[in-house]
Formats: C-alpha cells, structure tokens, sequence
C-alpha cells in the first residue's frame, strides 16, 4: 500500500513539473520583437496618392464633375511586438488608411515572425459603393467581394485606357436611387473612373 502510495504521489510531482514546464514554453521565453511596420509597395503602386491631394471626375460631356480631396494618410510605424508571452502577439502587423471626401483606401495584414503572410485584406469605399478583397497583384484585387474584370484596354467617356480593373456590385438592379455602383482602378493612378447607376454615367479623373 505505501508503495502505491509513493507511486502515485511520484506520478503527481512529474505531472506537475511537466505542467510548469510548459507553461514556461509560452511564459518564460516572452520578449520583445522588432516589427517593420508598414511595408507594401504594391499597394503603393496601385494608390499614389499624397495628403492634402485633389482629384478631379469629370463626365463625358463635362456637365458633371466631383473633386476629392486626400486629408488623411495613415501608417504604422516599427514597433516591438510581444513574442512567446501569455498574451503575445501573433506575429507584426502592417496597415495604411488613406481617407479621402465620400472615398477610402484600406490595407491591413499580419504576418508571422519569419515574415510569411498570415493574412491580409484591402477595402474601397466610393460613395455607396464597397468592396473587399484579400490579395493585390498586377491584374488588380483577387478574392474580391463583388464581381470585377480585367481590361487590358478599355474605353471610358470616349478614352482609351490600359490596364484596368473594374469592380462592380452584384446586386445592382436593387438600387433604388443615382449611386455609385461601379468603380475602375488603375495601377499608377489609383482610383481611375466611377459609374453611377441607374444613369450609367461615368466619371473619369480629369
């Protein structure tokens, strides 16, 4: 009796030192990790845009026009994140937010220590329209929320363009009243062009 005794309070210590340990594994490691910040030329690329920017659309006949002007542009800086702690960081983040009047671009991922994306996702507002996505590339956005395509030339209010990508709203026989239901983006240039429906106008940037 007094063995089995001895063999179960034996069992107990090792199990709780194997406890301790592993909590060690996620405490006792815990430090400080330099993270880059921002970092994502791509997305640079395809949004140029500098604060206090203005941006002009205008219609195919020059009736119609709308000025955006950029008045915020946001970045995260290097920072140190917290690495194998009890309430640790899963790896560095990176995000930038450019606002702009009725308009916004929106990055933000994470990725693990090693540098591996862990996940990203971009968004656009213009006006009413919306749109997710959760990879950019030379073709444009890819895993999109809404339908889009392509262009390697598309005409718009009577001009040639190359290289653009159109991005528009799946449940657009829905709209009740003139919104913005269709955007078109250009790599160097940003927001390209938009179309409102249920007048199929265009505005494209001046």
């Amino acid at each position: 009796m007094k063995k089995i005794v001895l063999n179960i309070a034996a069992i107990a210590t090792i199990s709780s030192c194997i406890i301790i340990i592993q909590s060690c594994n996620s405490v006792c490691s815990c430090k400080q990790v330099p993270c880059p910040g921002y970092r994502n030329t791509n997305f640079d690329q395809w949004f140029p845009y500098d604060s206090s920017q203005q941006i002009t659309f205008i219609d195919s006949i020059g009736k119609l026009s709308e000025t955006i002007t950029i008045f915020q542009i946001s970045t995260n800086d290097p920072y140190d994140a917290k690495q194998g702690c009890a309430t640790a960081n899963i790896g560095c983040s990176s995000n930038k937010y450019i606002y702009a009047s009725n308009v916004s671009f929106t990055y933000a991922s994470t990725a693990d220590w090693n540098g591996s994306l862990l996940d990203s996702s971009y968004a656009i507002t213009v006006h009413e329209f919306s749109m997710n996505a959760k990879s950019l590339g030379n073709a444009g956005f890819a895993n999109l929320s809404q339908p889009s395509e392509f262009y390697n030339t598309i005409s718009l209010n009577g001009k040639n363009f190359q290289n653009v990508q159109a991005i528009w709203m799946a449940d657009s026989a829905n709209i009740q009243q003139e919104s913005v239901y269709k955007i078109f983006i250009q790599k160097n240039t940003g927001l390209l062009a938009y179309q409102y429906y249920p007048s199929k106008t265009i505005l494209v940037k001046k």
